[in-house]
């Protein structure tokens, strides 16, 4: 599995769609995309994680 978190996918349906299909087609299957849902609060964290 791959995670995406950040704002850059927040509310854009057809990105989500478009990189779950890719990542699935380039792995042949092997791999799945996923999204969290508090994509801002992951991202906020990952500033504390120095």
């Amino acid at each position: 599995r791959i995670y995406f978190s950040g704002n850059f996918l927040r509310r854009n349906e057809l990105a989500c769609r478009q990189l779950a299909y890719a990542i699935s087609f380039w792995s042949k299957g092997e791999m799945q995309a996923q999204f969290f849902h508090h994509e801002g609060f992951f991202g906020a964290l990952g500033t504390f994680l120095q």
